[in-house]
């Protein structure tokens, strides 16, 4: 396997791409893995384009052997997004949120997919029946989330063995929060899980989350949320600083 390219490294490390190869030498070509190399490779998602073709080994009469030949051009390594909103609730609040998400392909030479997103939103109370005009703009919300994507299974090298064949991933992700709420409370969570995605046929997928976990930290609290919390006892147990599964 040959790559074009200016760097002393080559961009894609071999053990990401020849688990995606079902060719193998000596054998008789089958149209099923062709279909499904094209599939694998299609769905490391670091290519813009893919392509499979076969080269006849000599052009004597008696020669049945073909070549495979596997060109595949890299895609661009990064993605961004970013969104805007206005929110207007029904309980006169009224804010902006921003976000903002990047992607970079292929992040350590494996086809792993790293993510990072942020995002934001301030919130303030409209109309002529204000509950504290000293505090309007003080209700927020504030987060971020760090995801790493690997396009096979991470499952003590079962990945290997099962499901080849199959369109497979393994997702890492580690994220926080922090929410201030105007007159009530401010609380933060922190959050990681690790979630598997397997997919044999086209319509039948598989999501598996083996971990996660997230904790809840009460920062601070006023006396007004604390009466709301004491009559009611499934609020407040929610509300407990805690680790939940």
């Amino acid at each position: 396997m040959n790559y074009s390219n200016t760097e002393k490294k080559p961009p894609l490390k071999l053990r990401a791409i020849l688990p995606n190869l079902f060719m193998k030498k000596g054998e008789l070509y089958q149209q099923r893995n062709n279909d499904v190399t094209l599939q694998k490779l299609s769905d490391m998602d670091v290519f813009s384009s893919v392509r499979v073709n076969y080269v006849p080994r000599d052009t004597t009469l008696n020669n049945d052997t073909l070549d495979v030949v596997v060109s595949a051009m890299l895609d661009k390594p990064f993605d961004a997004e970013f969104e805007g909103k206005v929110t207007n609730k029904s309980n006169n609040y009224v804010g902006p949120g921003l976000s903002f998400g990047m992607r970079k392909r292929n992040a350590f030479r494996g086809a792993e997919t790293l993510g990072l997103n942020v995002w934001g939103s301030y919130e303030w109370q409209t109309g002529a029946h204000l509950e504290d005009k000293g505090s309007l703009i003080n209700s927020f919300e504030l987060g971020a989330s760090a995801s790493l994507n690997y396009p096979r299974l991470l499952f003590f090298g079962l990945g290997k063995k099962l499901w080849r064949r199959s369109i497979s991933s393994t997702n890492f992700e580690l994220n926080a929060r922090w929410v201030n709420r105007a007159r009530y409370f401010s609380r933060v969570s922190f959050g990681a899980s690790i979630s598997y995605t397997l997919q044999r046929k086209k319509n039948i997928k598989h999501e598996f989350t083996p971990f996660s976990l997230t904790y809840d930290h009460m920062l601070s609290s006023t006396e007004k949320f604390a009466s709301i919390i004491r009559a009611n006892l499934a609020l407040y147990v929610s509300m407990l600083d805690q680790f939940i599964p």
